[in-house]
Order: C-alpha cells, then sequence, then structure tokens
C-alpha cells in the first residue's frame, strides 16, 4: 500500500512466511485468525505461482473458480481486483476486520518477487501446522482441522483436472475428487511431461500432512475435552495412511492425545467436586455419570489398541498410562472409577520396574538406551514408563474430592516409600526416581484431610506439615527447594486446626481437638511470625 516503499522494496514468499509464523505463535486470538487468513492468501499464491511456472495460460477468473473450490482466498493479476468474503462451512467465523475487501484485499500476484530457489519459506506441511497449533491453542479445533482437509486436498487432487471440471464441489461442499491426472499425464497437455509431472508430484508432496499435523488437530480437541472428534481424526490419520509407513500413520503422539482428549471428557459433565457420587443411591444424574464412565472407557480402549499392535510401534508410555488413570480418577463413576484407577497405576509401575531393569541390564548403553526410545513408536516418551508425580497427585486430588482422605495420604506415603527406595538402588538411578512427592503433593493430602474435617483431621494435618518440614530440611542442606511449606500449606493446616477446635474431646483420650486444636493453631501461627 506504499507505493514509495514499493517501488525499493518488493514483497516476497520470506515476508509472507515470517509474519504468518509470528502471528501464529501469538497468544492473542486475532492474532492468529490474521495467520490463518494469511496462510491461505499464501498457499493460492503459491498455486498460482506453479500454474504459471508450467505455461499454463488460465485466466484470474477461473483460477480464482478453482481456489474458490478448495475453499482459498481469490489472487489478483492486478491490484483493483475486490471480492467479497467467500462462506465457508469448515471455519468458525473470522473476524470482519480482517477480511473485507477494504482492509485485506486480495494479493496480486504480481507483485509477489517469489524466490524458487527458497524451499523453506513456503506454504509446506511444516507452516501450515503452525497456524494449526495456533489454532489449538485458542481451542479452535475446527479451524485446525480445516487446514489438515485443505492439505489432503491439495496433496490428493489433481488441480490440473479442476480446470476442466464446471462442478467443482460436491453436495458435502467438498471439492470433487478428479481422479490422478498426474498418472497418465493428465487431462492438460502442460502435464504430460516428465518434468513438469515431477513438478506437480513436488507439489502435492509439499502439502501432504505428516503425523504432526494429525496429532495438532487431535490436540486441539483434546484441548476441548472432545473424545469423540479427537479418535475422528485419529481414524482418519490410521485409515489414511495405514500402519507403517514411515511418515504418517497413528503413532504414540496421536494416541495420547486422543485418550487425553476422553480423559478430559470424563468430568467435562461437572466441573463440581460436589457432584462425585459417593454411592450408588447418590448418583442423581445416572446419564451424565454414563457419559462420563463411557468416556473412561474409550481412553482405556485405546490403550488397549497400542498394547494390541503386533509389531511394537504404538508401544504405550507413561503419558497413555497417566491419561488413562486420570479418565477414571476424575469420572463420574466413583467408587468404580478410582478402583480401576489404582489397578492401572500398579500396573504402570510393574511395566515401570521391567523396563528398568532391561535398560540396566545394557549396562553403560541404558541411558543411550532410554535417549533413542524419543523415536521409539513415533513420539514414545524418553523416559518411557517411568512414573512421575503428575499421575499420583491425580490420584490424590480425586480421593479429595470424595472426601477419602486416609487413601490421599497413602498414595503420598507410596510416593514417598517408591522415591526412597529409588534413591538407594544404583545411586539413585532407580525406577521411581522421579517419583518425587513436591509441596504441591502435601498441600492436596493435607486440602483432603482439611475438607473432611472431624475429630482426625487436625491432628492428620499436624502430622503431614511435619513430615514436610523434615524434607525441606533435608532438601536445604543439599541445596535443592522441591519441597518446603508454603503459605498454601500453612493456611491449609490452620484450616484443618480450626475444624477440630469444633469437635468436643468426649472420651478424655489425647486428641488434637476443642482447645487442644485451637492452643496448635496459636502455636504455628507463632511460629509462622517468627
Amino acid at each position: 500500500t506504499n507505493d514509495d516503499l514499493a517501488s525499493r522494496v518488493q514483497l516476497t514468499n520470506g515476508m509472507y512466511s515470517h509474519v504468518i509464523d509470528a502471528l501464529a505463535k501469538s497468544s492473542e486470538l486475532n492474532h492468529v485468525q490474521l495467520a490463518g487468513v494469511l496462510l491461505r492468501q499464501f498457499i493460492s499464491i503459491c498455486l498460482i505461482r506453479h500454474w504459471q511456472m508450467l505455461g499454463l495460460k488460465i485466466d484470474s477468473s477461473k483460477w480464482n473458480s478453482v481456489l474458490g473450490a478448495l475453499y482459498l482466498p481469490p489472487v489478483s493479476d492486478s491490484n483493483t481486483l475486490t471480492s467479497p468474503k467467500r462462506s465457508n462451512p469448515h471455519l468458525s467465523q473470522i473476524s470482519d476486520q480482517f477480511l473485507t475487501p477494504s482492509t485485506m484485499p486480495p494479493p496480486s500476484i504480481s507483485t509477489i518477487q517469489w524466490n524458487d530457489h527458497d524451499h523453506h519459506h513456503v506454504p509446506n506441511q511444516v507452516r501450515i501446522t503452525g497456524v494449526m497449533r495456533g489454532y489449538a491453542r485458542q481451542g479452535l479445533a475446527r479451524d485446525a482441522e480445516s487446514l489438515l482437509h485443505l492439505m489432503l486436498d491439495l496433496s490428493r487432487k489433481d488441480l490440473i483436472s479442476l480446470f476442466n471440471n464446471k462442478n467443482l464441489n460436491d453436495d458435502n461442499g467438498r471439492i470433487k475428487s478428479c481422479g490422478n491426472g498426474l498418472s497418465n499425464g493428465g487431462a492438460n497437455p502442460a502435464v504430460r511431461d516428465a518434468k513438469s509431472r515431477n513438478h506437480f508430484l513436488e507439489l502435492k508432496t509439499m502439502f501432504r500432512p505428516n503425523e504432526m499435523g494429525y496429532a495438532t488437530v487431535i490436540d486441539s480437541y483434546s484441548r476441548n475435552g472432545d473424545g469423540t472428534n479427537a479418535e475422528r481424526i485419529l481414524q482418519l490419520m490410521k485409515g489414511q495412511y495405514g500402519v507403517g509407513s514411515n511418515n504418517n500413520g497413528a503413532n504414540v503422539v496421536a494416541y495420547n492425545a486422543a485418550i487425553t482428549a476422553w480423559a478430559r471428557s470424563t468430568s467435562r459433565a461437572s466441573s463440581n467436586p460436589k457432584d462425585f457420587p459417593t454411592s450408588p443411591a447418590s448418583m442423581n444424574n445416572l446419564s451424565v455419570t454414563s457419559k462420563s464412565k463411557s468416556a473412561a472407557l474409550s481412553a482405556e480402549r485405546l490403550l488397549q489398541e497400542m498394547r494390541n499392535e503386533p509389531t511394537g510401534r504404538l508401544q504405550p508410555d507413561v503419558i497413555s498410562y497417566s491419561a488413562v488413570i486420570s479418565a477414571y480418577a476424575t469420572c463420574l463413576d466413583q467408587p468404580h472409577g478410582l478402583e480401576r484407577a489404582n489397578d492401572l497405576l500398579h500396573e504402570l509401575e510393574d511395566l515401570a520396574v521391567r523396563e528398568h531393569l532391561e535398560s540396566s541390564s545394557r549396562g553403560r548403553d541404558a541411558r543411550r538406551y532410554e535417549t533413542r526410545s524419543i523415536g521409539v513408536g513415533g513420539g514414545r516418551h524418553p523416559y518411557g514408563f517411568r512414573p512421575n508425580p503428575v499421575v499420583y497427585n491425580t490420584m490424590i486430588q480425586s480421593y479429595a474430592n470424595i472426601g477419602d482422605a486416609s487413601s490421599a495420604e497413602a498414595i503420598l506415603d507410596r510416593m514417598i516409600s517408591l522415591y526412597s527406595s529409588s534413591l538407594q538402588e544404583n545411586l539413585g538411578s532407580g525406577a521411581f526416581r522421579s517419583v518425587r512427592p513436591n509441596t504441591r503433593t502435601f498441600n492436596m493430602v493435607l486440602n483432603a484431610w482439611s475438607k473432611k474435617g472431624g475429630a482426625e483431621c487436625g491432628g492428620r494435618a499436624l502430622s503431614i506439615w511435619k513430615r514436610l518440614n523434615i524434607i525441606a530440611l533435608e532438601e536445604e542442606r543439599n541445596g535443592e527447594t522441591y519441597s518446603r511449606p508454603d503459605v498454601i500449606t500453612f493456611n491449609t493446616v490452620l484450616a484443618a486446626l480450626a475444624k477440630s477446635a469444633d469437635v468436643e474431646n468426649r472420651d478424655g483420650k489425647e486428641k488434637i481437638v476443642g482447645e487442644a486444636a485451637a492452643q496448635k493453631a496459636v502455636e504455628l501461627l507463632d511460629s509462622i511470625e517468627n
């Protein structure tokens, strides 16, 4: 729009690329939406550039018809062409300020200086996936999926044959299949020579979605807790390329994202902890509980698929198990859900021990083996089955939600025991060296007792607080600050003591209730002030 600047600096494909990449990484919704608009413009320009390089003499109205069939914006052969916004059923509404002709005119192919030797700054699968990630972060799963379908269209359709098609779209609004014109030279003489065919095959390869593209769309639905659509994309990924493809096909990352989507679906029906049923009689909404249980079962079904894959290419990892454990732990079908989650946690711990022994048997190659596992199965976690505090914290929080403080504390005891045993094994390199309870772990257990109330809660809270102090002092001597009391810790202990202060000591036994609990609260407050 600046004539003086345009006379000195011409717009290039590199400039388009950098702006799209920057906007896609932004945390602002409007920036990400603008990245999508510019990306589609960039793809339109790229396609026409390739058509022109093949010597196709096509006027702008014809090429814009083809672009429209692909839900791509029009491109001008001058600086005066304007066009109304095209309706796209696969996109959510984008702010009008980015699409009105006055603020976002169709780009002119004649003003773009395209560097044919620059194979990086093009609208390829990597750049498109970057915008898809931006959509995913903003919760725009349908927009991310629309780009996946666009890549599939561009990589599967014979774009030359489209010029000879009068009806470009089918009844569902998708672009029609025009056959594989490249295999026999196509309907247009311009693509009958080997050089042109190779040129278009290269173009189709550039747009072909890789495993990261599929996983990004699955993850976008996962962030929304939409297990149904996440698994639908997983099935598309499996059916499109099948097992055994080097570049595509379902992998561990995609399965984990789909499992996580189902796990998030289990608790989306209700975010209120009071809605967690503690007995069949309290299940006042059976339909919601049934859906929540079904989501957890779907998560475990995908885990079973991974374990049953015959080649071992889909071997699950700690993320796979953690997601299924979370699905059962947070579902509304309690206490069955937590019982199954506990069984799966034991199974994960057994697998971690077995994998650790196999790794240790390799001697010097053990650490190298773990590093290599990053690529095993397409994105498997580098630590394999080795558990971490996240999965245990999920269990603790779920026990707290149903008022089972004793079981929550038992999980904490289990973590401390497993971590301590790992420290004594091979200079602290045991299978559970990552199962180290942190401040959040202790606070969650304290909160479980505080919420439960009663005669026990004050005493148990003080006991847990003392254990945390002992660990904190030991860490301080080692120069660590992993577990130490914080504001939440003290507030929660004081709240538990306040609840115990309401309880009378009727049997005369030594308990931290009534006046004793109140006195302990004062002593704790004094220790904070001093």
